[in-house]
């Protein structure tokens, strides 16, 4: 079972290959590769490169580290500062508790403790909506 090309598939929907090239700047045809998981002739796995994630994450808008993860890039995604925009999205769109879970919300070197993450998070949806 090849999960990440799964996942991929799901994202595209009725997008064509070519449209989902289009946005994301891959060719439509290395697309079909990631989605099948192999390349073609050699049937050896295939392991896109971050900028290649990057390029699907904007075309399918979604979460980059989610398909770095996913495309077995984990010890990198650990590494990862968060994209901002990733971030205020994540704010719009999931409960206090699940944004805790996933992030580790650090300032000025210290990692806050889960009152404060809620404070910070409840500080942050109430600017937004003024």
């Amino acid at each position: 079972m090849n999960e990440f090309g799964d996942l991929l598939r799901k994202l595209r929907g009725n997008m064509t290959f070519r449209e989902a090239a289009e946005r994301s700047g891959i060719s439509h045809s290395y697309i079909r590769y990631l989605e099948t998981g192999k390349r073609p002739g050699t049937n050896t796995p295939i392991k896109p490169s971050p900028d290649m994630l990057k390029g699907l994450s904007k075309a399918y808008n979604h979460p980059y580290k989610e398909l770095m993860k996913m495309a077995g890039y984990n010890e990198d995604v650990e590494k990862m500062e968060v994209d901002e925009d990733e971030f205020i999205r994540d704010i719009e769109i999931h409960s206090t508790e699940d944004l805790i879970n996933k992030y580790n919300i650090i300032i000025d070197g210290k990692e806050m403790t889960e009152d404060e993450a809620k404070d910070f998070l409840a500080f942050l949806r109430m600017k937004r909506s003024l």
